[in-house]
């Protein structure tokens, strides 16, 4: 729920949670009954993914158990530190609605009736989605609210590109198309007939590529370093309008289509500023989120409390500090 990988607990085991209480984070319990539900919704969402999922009473049920209960419990984390932040992390149950709303449009067509059946045959009621929904959105009002004093400034930027020269040099690319086919006597034959004009139906027609060949067999721009070497020896010998003989590589055998040469060039400075700043500012972001994640986990898994060791992760985490 928080985007990254559970820290692992420093919560301690405690005989003196009630009965059907398998943990306590904060003064918000969490039951043997909660649990149950969710590694019965994980079970039903398996089976609808064609997956198989541990059955109860296993060994392998009963070590899944701690990662259900990990779930849950940054459940409640979730709404810790969306209560702590505020307005900013709101979430309206109009905005729940429009979510779900949004789901139904998407894979039910708008039918709220299929939605409610939906859910049903993963073991949720119609509340619990809300709380799942609601989850999500705190989280991403969180994340927002943790990043907003992040910044990459255009002289940092500079700074950057100064440092980085040889970073935005651009090796050549060239801009190809290709039948693939198994045999070196059906690229034969499929070479004796093909030209500039009709390469994309030819493509489409035999083209055992299904990545390239509803585009007429377009693979666009590439370097030489992303291909396999026979491919790109190929390609980069040909001139534009050129039709390569076929070419054998581990894939079977191909016949390119040069389109277009995009010689080497160093990114000025000024064009390169705008994706400098996206760049290194989304990375900051990430960086200042995974931060707060790790403190605020950290934190809250040392006011956690659990009915039996089993349940808890099996090491633990130090040295950190409530979030502010």
């Amino acid at each position: 729920m928080l985007g990254v990988a559970l820290l692992s607990a420093c919560g301690s085991s405690s005989s003196s949670l009630p009965s059907g209480v398998v943990a306590q984070v904060g003064d918000t319990q969490i039951t043997q009954a909660q649990l149950d539900t969710y590694m019965s919704q994980q079970a039903a969402y398996a089976t609808t993914q064609g997956q198989a999922f541990p059955t109860p009473g296993t060994a392998s049920y009963t070590s899944a158990l701690p990662a259900g209960l990990q779930q849950l419990i940054q459940l409640q984390i979730l709404n810790f530190e969306a209560a702590k932040c505020g307005r900013p992390c709101a979430v309206s149950d109009a905005e729940i609605t429009a979510q779900l709303d949004k789901l139904a449009s998407q894979r039910f067509g708008g039918s709220q009736i299929k939605l409610v059946a939906y859910l049903r045959s993963l073991k949720f009621t119609l509340n619990q989605a809300r709380d799942q929904v609601k989850a999500g959105l705190q989280q991403q009002k969180l994340q927002t609210y943790v990043e907003r004093g992040v910044s990459f400034t255009p002289a940092q930027a500079h700074a950057y590109y100064a440092a980085n020269s040889a970073q935005f040099n651009v090796p050549e690319t060239r801009t190809v198309s290709h039948i693939l086919v198994a045999t070196q006597a059906e690229a034969n034959t499929i070479r004796a007939q093909v030209t500039p004009a009709n390469f994309a139906a030819l493509a489409a027609k035999y083209s055992t590529d299904t990545g390239s060949k509803a585009q007429g067999g377009k693979l666009g721009p590439i370097r030489a370093s992303e291909v396999v070497a026979p491919f790109a020896k190929a390609a980069f010998a040909l001139k534009v309008g050129q039709i390569s003989q076929p070419v054998h590589s581990q894939f079977g055998w191909h016949i390119i289509y040069l389109t277009k040469v995009t010689p080497a060039h160093h990114t000025a400075e000024a064009a390169a500023i705008p994706g400098i700043i996206s760049s290194q500012l989304a990375s900051k972001r990430t960086a200042a989120y995974r931060a707060w994640v790790t403190t605020t986990l950290g934190y809250w898994n040392a006011q956690t409390k659990y009915a039996s060791s089993t349940l808890a992760p099996s090491t633990s985490a130090s040295g950190v500090t409530a979030p502010g």
